[in-house]
């Protein structure tokens, strides 16, 4: 799942970036005329980023009392508070 997670990410990112330059020169999508940002791109960018909280490291066990770290935002490693 991580590996999925990690193409629709990088599926997403070309695709966000080809909707940025569509939208700087006024060009409509060539897609079936949707909107710009596509939805697909949408799509893609909001799958990957679920299946990445799901199965990747986003979330770590910590010690009793608390259930989750952010791991990520902590830079990878474990911070207590002190407190409860």
């Amino acid at each position: 799942m991580l590996v999925a997670s990690r193409v629709l990410l990088a599926v997403a990112g070309i695709l966000l970036i080809l909707d940025a330059v569509l939208l700087a020169t006024g060009t409509p999508n060539p897609l079936l005329g949707w909107p710009l940002p596509c939805p697909l791109t949408l799509a893609a960018l909001g799958l990957g980023l679920i299946l990445y909280v799901f199965r990747g490291n986003a979330f770590v066990k910590g010690e009793p009392g608390q259930p989750f770290s952010f791991s990520i935002i902590l830079g990878g490693r474990r911070h207590s508070s002190g407190g409860v």
